[in-house]
């Protein structure tokens, strides 16, 4: 699995934790997590624990820890390209052993990059208001489309009482949802989704 960012800000001081999730079928020989910083001719490799089985035959999670502080970095290096590189237990007869590789993704050093858990907070917040506005426009379609119908139908010699109870009801209950959403946002202000000051 790719990160979800492509570049990252991080202090010098933060431990990153990576997840991928691998497929397999011959068995695992090592995970290492290959990290080239700026101006290295090639990547320090850093050993990483095997994989675990999921319930999915064949599939496995791998997890690995990029420990800034333990690369003893050189002055100067600021810049990380960073990778995951898995190779399997399949013997040299059959081509092996077989390597697979993530994308790369970037980190930043920075002192006064915000911590890890702030910047998980933040895009955990981005992610629950894109949700919510995202509802908040179907809400907006779902009452325009039935103050549309409510208008033929009150033009219709068949429409019932029964029916306009109906419309009733759902008006109210669109907009108690529309209540709880915006009561769900505001919970976003709270000190745990605040960047701190």
């Amino acid at each position: 699995n790719r990160p979800t960012q492509s570049e990252i800000r991080l202090k010098p001081n933060e431990r990153l934790p990576l997840e991928l999730t691998v497929i397999e079928d011959f068995g695992f020989g090592d995970v290492t997590l290959l990290v080239t910083p700026d101006g290295a001719a090639a990547p320090l490799e850093v050993p990483q624990p095997a994989p675990t089985a999921t319930a999915s035959s064949g599939t496995y999670t791998a997890r690995a820890l990029l420990d800034v502080s333990a690369l003893q970095l050189a002055p100067g290096q600021r810049r990380l390209a960073v990778q995951v590189r898995v190779r399997d237990n399949r013997p040299p007869d059959y081509d092996g052993p077989g390597v697979g590789l993530s994308e790369v993704f970037f980190v930043t050093l920075d002192e006064k990059a915000k911590s890890l858990a702030d910047q998980v907070i933040e895009a955990q917040r981005k992610a629950v208001n894109q949700q919510i506005n995202a509802a908040k426009k179907e809400l907006q379609r779902a009452r325009e489309e039935m103050r549309r119908a409510e208008e033929e139908l009150n033009r219709s010699e068949d429409f019932t009482e029964k029916a306009k109870e109906k419309l009733n009801e759902f008006t109210e209950h669109n907009q108690t949802a529309r209540e709880t959403l915006e009561a769900v946002a505001a919970t976003l202000d709270t000190p745990l989704f605040r960047e701190p000051s």
